[in-house]
């Protein structure tokens, strides 16, 4: 794929995907399923209509909903208009939002019914248009009314043009605007494709939120660029995920230690409750498989926990950790299972990616090497006088 210098190169390639899926959302009537084409007539239409509205280049449109085509289509159409993107935390308070809304001179949101309770001051404001993305009520224009086929002139993002708002919190403050440009997005996507992570024909298990860069850039906007198929589980409870990996082909997570966590926890407690045999077993092969590794790089995991893998979805090859750190023993015990693991460092302010640390180099305790075009500096002085967990993560980026 030609290295992209900006957003509008992957928005405007979608087309050519043509019927195949990308984005599949379990549900409890069961599943729906878009193609390619449909997300890039309705992102352009829908931009089209955004300009209409008098959305211009550079403006923050907010995105306040759960994960679902529509949303996906709202977020591209707002970027394809020249706007900024701003996702938003659906649990967020309605004291906050208004903070946010006042801060980032926001005058579009995008939202569903469920959350219209959360603007009950905003969404008073003469300046703010409410769209609803999930509903036929009257009292909000709906995405559909603004999809158009008038074509408007669609500007030509420069790589310094802003092209998302984040807004997060960190450890203290209210919630602080971080704009990430088109250059910034594009180098984290042009990154991905050299790394060769991903493969051609791979289906991405998304179980996470979008108001996060790494969920966002890494486990949408990447697919995306690759041409892949992003599969939705209808909630974040165990059988849910479990049936979404299996039933939808996934074959990569792009997830948090605290999912991994619990995959691991849940694969253990099933042999401990078999037994005081049963889990003597699980526990004498997992070792095995990690004594092996250890001393061959070699992996038995995927065929004598075979079982476990056709359960869970033979297709699953990789899981992909971020957001926070992936505990040595949590990623040891992971890849003794027959899994790969990759884990990413970075931050909001960097798009995020900063280091990966990669399943065919993998190193314990390590966020990997810093990825091609970042250079990465240990400042002395920071570092506190006992050594602790984040400590340790900047050691070990230094020693690679």
């Amino acid at each position: 794929m030609t290295r992209l210098r900006a957003l509008s190169g992957l928005i405007e390639g979608l087309s050519e995907r043509g019927a195949t899926s990308v984005w599949m959302q379990f549900t409890a009537d069961g599943v729906r399923e878009f193609s390619y084409k449909k997300l890039a007539g309705q992102s352009r239409r829908l931009a089209n209509g955004l300009i209409a509205l008098g959305v211009s280049s550079g403006q923050p449109v907010a995105l306040l909903a759960e994960p679902s085509f529509e949303w996906l289509v709202a977020c591209l159409a707002a970027i394809r208009a020249g706007a900024m993107a701003m996702p938003l935390d659906v649990q967020m308070g309605s004291d906050v939002l208004e903070g946010i809304f006042d801060d980032s001179r926001a005058q579009v949101v995008f939202t569903t019914e469920d959350h219209l309770e959360q603007l009950p001051s905003v969404k008073q404001s003469e300046r703010l248009t409410v769209i609803l993305m999930d509903s036929d009520s009257g009292d909000h224009p709906r995405l559909q009314d603004h999809l158009s086929d008038t074509e408007q002139e669609i500007p030509s993002p420069k790589p310094d043009d802003s092209a998302a708002l984040f807004y997060t919190s960190g450890t203290t403050g209210p919630p602080k605007g971080v704009p990430l440009t088109h250059g910034n997005l594009a180098f984290q996507l042009n990154v991905i494709l050299d790394a060769g992570i991903v493969h051609k024909g791979d289906r991405v298990l998304l179980p996470l939120p979008l108001h996060h860069v790494y969920p966002l850039v890494m486990g949408t906007f990447a697919p995306l660029a690759v041409g892949l198929t992003i599969v939705r589980p209808k909630s974040l409870t165990g059988p849910q995920v479990v049936h979404a990996i299996k039933e939808g082909g996934v074959t990569v997570v792009a997830g948090v230690p605290r999912l991994y966590k619990a995959l691991y926890e849940g694969i253990a407690s099933r042999f401990e409750s078999g037994g005081r045999i049963a889990a003597g077993l699980f526990n004498r092969a997992l070792s095995f498989c990690k004594r092996v590794q250890d001393r061959t790089g070699k992996n038995p995991g995927r065929y004598l926990f075979k079982p476990i893998h056709s359960r869970f979805g033979p297709d699953l090859r990789l899981l992909a950790s971020g957001g926070s750190e992936l505990k040595p023993e949590l990623a040891r015990n992971l890849q003794g299972l027959g899994w790969n693991v990759a884990i990413g460092y970075g931050l909001t302010e960097t798009s995020p990616l900063l280091t990966i640390n990669f399943p065919e180099s993998f190193r314990l305790g390590s966020v990997g090497r810093p990825v091609s075009g970042v250079e990465i500096r240990i400042d002395p002085s920071a570092r506190p006088d006992e050594q602790t967990d984040e400590a340790g993560a900047d050691e070990n980026v230094q020693e690679s």
